[in-house]
Protein backbone atom coordinates (compact mmCIF):
# COMPACT_ATOMS: atom_id res chain seq x y z
CA UNK A 1 0.00 0.00 0.00
CA UNK A 2 2.67 2.48 0.90
CA UNK A 3 4.53 1.81 -2.91
CA UNK A 4 1.12 2.95 -4.28
CA UNK A 5 0.79 6.00 -2.58
CA UNK A 6 4.18 6.98 -3.20
CA UNK A 7 4.07 6.42 -6.88
CA UNK A 8 0.66 8.57 -6.15
CA UNK A 9 2.92 11.74 -4.90
CA UNK A 10 5.57 11.15 -7.46
CA UNK A 11 3.12 10.54 -10.61
CA UNK A 12 2.15 14.41 -11.00
CA UNK A 13 5.94 15.74 -10.51
CA UNK A 14 7.14 12.94 -12.89
CA UNK A 15 4.17 13.70 -15.50
CA UNK A 16 5.00 17.32 -15.57
CA UNK A 17 8.64 16.77 -16.17
CA UNK A 18 7.86 14.51 -18.89
CA UNK A 19 5.10 16.94 -20.44
CA UNK A 20 8.11 19.61 -19.89
CA UNK A 21 10.70 17.81 -21.78
CA UNK A 22 8.15 17.23 -24.67
CA UNK A 23 7.65 20.91 -25.00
Amino acid sequence: MRDIKTYLSVAPVLSTLWFGALA
